[in-house]
């Protein structure tokens, strides 16, 4: 009786098994004929039970249909992420498969798949994900310069500093040169990584020099360069900089927004005034000299934002210091002057601020400036307009 029960149970136990694997072999059939979701569904099983999932060919078999499901024409939306499976599958047969019987066949597919399965997740912001992917590439492929480009990004925007440097210091070991025209943005994004992650502006101006040593053409480093010279109070050299950066590319209308901005910032701002020394004379030439900075950008871009309500806001700071002054004179003739002044002003202003507001609607800074034109050159209707507007903003 004994003897009975025991062959039972062993013939159960063996059907279990041969079950088992039955899924797996019933999954290859399936994914022979293109029948992805049925194939799908047994492979599931078998990956989910204890004795198919320690077999490598179960997790070979998942990383090919998971692979073929991506972007079918009719099975494409079985899963979510079946990159990521495919990849995990391929991975955990290399690992399973102590007689190499998969193995060659996987190193062949598994670099589109990681590399495929990466820039998904990079799409997707899963900047650690993707990471996973890129490294588990270039630790087999050393020289693989699009891994390493992915793998520097995706390290850059989760904020694994030490990994993003390595990774860029790299491409440039290998000489990447990339599809952009300037070809300079490696030495761009390490300069990035070390002024905004590292609080390194010795190492970042460093690297922007190298860069503009092989890219002399470069606006892009120059710009930075202006911007680490800011950062440091260098002004003049931010100055200088934005200048060389014009010369090279004088229509680039953001160049000339950028050196009107630092121009401005020279002549109105206390520390810069303090580090600069400069006098009266010498602040008067820098806002001329940034006003018509901010006309070329206008010129060139009638669209662009910030030129059109920087230009507007500087006439209309102009034009409060005078009323301000206006209001604290005594003769009355002085005061009807300057306030005529301040006026004229606020009238200059007038249309780059309209201009801008067309371009960004519901700016609450432009809409508090055209509201203070508006009730002092006494246009009620504007003004009641613009009020309503900002009254929906609050």
């Amino acid at each position: 009786m004994l003897k009975h029960l025991f062959i039972i149970l062993l013939m159960m136990i063996s059907g279990s098994i041969f079950a088992q694997k039955s899924s797996v072999s019933a999954a290859w059939n399936h994914f022979k004929y293109d029948e992805l979701d049925q194939a799908k569904l047994f492979i599931d099983q078998a990956a989910t039970n204890p004795t198919s999932a320690d077999m490598a060919k179960t997790w070979y078999y998942r990383g090919m249909i998971y692979q073929t499901i991506y972007q079918h024409k009719v099975f494409g939306n079985l899963d979510s992420d079946p990159l990521a499976v495919a990849f995990d599958a391929y991975k955990k047969c290399l690992l399973l498969d102590s007689k190499n019987e998969y193995s060659a066949e996987i190193n062949t597919k598994i670099r589109a798949v990681a590399f495929n399965s990466g820039v998904e997740e990079y799409r997707n912001k899963e900047y650690l994900k993707a990471l996973d992917a890129f490294e588990f590439i270039i630790n087999r492929h050393k020289e693989d310069t699009l891994a390493y480009l992915y793998a520097a990004y995706s390290a850059d925007y989760s904020l694994k500093s030490e990994k993003a440097v390595s990774y860029y210091k790299r491409l440039i070991e290998l000489n990447y040169q990339e599809s952009n025209p300037e070809k300079s943005n490696i030495y761009n994004e390490l300069a990035l990584v070390y002024k905004s992650q590292l609080h390194d502006t010795t190492a970042a101006l460093e690297i922007l020099n190298q860069g503009r040593i092989i890219y002399p053409q470069a606006t892009n480093l120059l710009r930075e360069e202006a911007n680490l010279y800011i950062l440091t109070g260098r002004y003049m050299e931010s100055v200088s900089r934005l200048e060389e950066a014009i010369k090279k590319s004088p229509n680039e209308a953001s160049l000339h927004v950028s050196l009107a901005g630092i121009l401005e910032a020279l002549a109105t701002s206390g520390e810069a005034n303090e580090k600069t020394g400069l006098d009266k004379t010498a602040k008067e030439k820098l806002i001329k000299n940034a006003e018509q900075h901010y006309k070329n950008a206008i010129q060139l871009d009638p669209t662009i934002f910030e030129a059109n309500y920087n230009l507007g806001a500087l006439y209309f700071n102009q034009g409060a210091d005078l009323m301000s002054a206006a209001n604290n004179m005594k003769s009355d003739s002085d005061y009807q002057l300057t306030k005529k002044k301040a006026e004229d002003r606020f009238k200059v202003a007038l249309p780059y601020l309209e201009k801008a507001q067309q371009i960004a609607p519901v700016d609450e800074g432009v809409l508090t400036s055209l509201k203070q034109i508006y009730i002092r050159l006494g246009d009620t209707e504007k003004y009641n307009r613009v009020k309503a507007q900002l009254d929906v903003l609050k």
